[in-house]
């Protein structure tokens, strides 16, 4: 606790080994997941407020991205990590990242599923949970839908901005 009481303090151990390890990276899968959470809520991100005039109803209504936004918008904020793999170079490409979702083996797409909704999966995912090399690339069409339709325009300016800080 805090000297007041009122809230948690986090203390964590890392190695030397651990801080070797830690890198900050641009990460086009990343930015899909932020923004539809960002779309989901918009009174939370003040800031995102003319981009969320701008996509949030074409975005919000395309039944083609249900799964996604089922993926990305859950009830207590947490993600499956196969949709937003850690980048292997400091500037990820978005194709790049997207063959990773793709590439996501089954039993992994299992586990962080159940570990995210536990017997509580919406049922547009249920098929990725029964087969997920067959519902995969689906999943990855949406987001490139979603990337093309909600990030694309932008991405020069936000990669720039990100790569900046």
């Amino acid at each position: 606790m805090n000297p007041r009481g009122a809230g948690l303090m986090l203390r964590m151990s890392l190695s030397v080994a651990d801080l070797a390890s830690i890198g900050f990276a641009v990460s086009p899968a990343w930015e899909v997941v932020a923004s539809l959470r960002v779309l989901r809520d918009p009174g939370a991100h003040a800031v995102h407020l003319p981009w969320v005039g701008r996509r949030r109803a074409a975005v919000l209504a395309s039944p083609d991205l249900r799964q996604l936004r089922d993926l990305a918008v859950t009830p207590e904020r947490k993600l499956p990590g196969f949709l937003a793999p850690a980048p292997h170079s400091p500037v990820a490409e978005p194709e790049t990242e997207f063959a990773a979702v793709r590439q996501t083996p089954a039993t992994v797409v299992r586990e962080e599923l159940a570990l995210v909704y536990g017997d509580r999966l919406p049922a547009s995912l249920t098929e990725l949970r029964r087969a997920p090399r067959r519902a995969l690339p689906a999943i990855v069409e949406q987001i490139r839908t979603y990337w093309e339709l909600a990030l694309a325009p932008y991405w020069g300016r936000m990669r720039g901005l990100l790569e900046a800080t």
